[in-house]
């Protein structure tokens, strides 16, 4: 924020944690720090490449987490595409910095935002009018379930090369699917350990070995219990595909 306040003085009026952080369920080394910051005006020419410059220097360092977030434009703070051509919305990802017009703010960050954001600049998060609600949180959800986890998984089905589905990767598949089966079933958004356990609970013992095996992934960082990795990506791939019809099931009609 030093950094930004000097480049682009007044730029930046609200910085919000939002993902793990909010959530208390923070792993160091592993899970990302995610944002959402309100700009106080659209962030283009020189305060597009100030932006740029922190983000890059502030990616790649050693033992530095991950950035990943959004600047918004100050009220902008629903679901759906920016109803103003020229609100422009900056994505942030790993250090890269992309500039979109009708990017939709993931309804899980909004939420959690109103219900358990942390403010590090600007107002209670209570107080920002944050327009987004158990319904636009499990339609997000669905549509994700859809569009991004059923090709995923797919792909890594038919790869033929016995360890396409590394440790990071049945991290981030079986808790990532996991977590929005939660959101669906509940309505709330959660941490990734609550997610397994909510798993673990709704599909029985029969799935417990590969939850079990994310869960140590996402503490360790790495080992298995796993004979073969084959035997790992067919559990992995099994379960993700079992939660993926389940969680549709769940799903609002519209």
């Amino acid at each position: 924020m030093a950094e930004l306040d000097a480049g682009a003085p007044g730029l930046v009026t609200g910085l919000y944690l939002v993902g793990s952080l909010a959530l208390d369920g923070y792993r160091e080394g592993i899970s990302n720090v995610d944002f959402i910051a309100l700009a106080s005006r659209p962030p283009v020419g020189e305060d597009l490449a100030v932006l740029r410059r922190v983000h890059a220097g502030l990616s790649g360092g050693r033992g530095r987490p991950d950035l990943r977030g959004v600047y918004l434009p100050e009220g902008d703070l629903h679901p759906g595409p920016v109803p103003v051509s020229d609100q422009v919305r900056v994505l942030v990802n790993q250090g890269e910095i992309r500039t979109e017009y009708d990017h939709e703010p993931s309804p899980a960050d909004l939420f959690i935002l109103r219900r358990r954001g942390l403010a590090f600049r600007g107002p209670d998060p209570q107080e920002l009018g944050v327009t987004v609600d158990g319904g636009d949180l499990t339609r997000w959800a669905a549509t994700n379930l859809v569009t991004y986890w059923t090709p995923w998984v797919d792909s890594y089905a038919r790869s033929v090369w016995p360890g396409a589905l590394s440790g990071r990767r049945v991290r981030w598949g079986v808790l990532g699917v996991a977590r929005l089966h939660y959101s669906l079933a509940t309505g709330d958004v959660t941490t990734k350990e609550e997610a397994a356990r909510h798993a673990a609970r709704r599909f029985g013992p029969a799935w417990h070995d590969i939850l079990d095996e994310a869960l140590r992934l996402r503490r360790r960082g790495r080992g298995t219990s796993y004979r073969t990795p084959i035997a790992r990506r067919r559990d992995a791939v099994d379960f993700i595909r079992t939660a993926i019809a389940d969680g549709l099931r769940l799903a609002p009609t519209r």
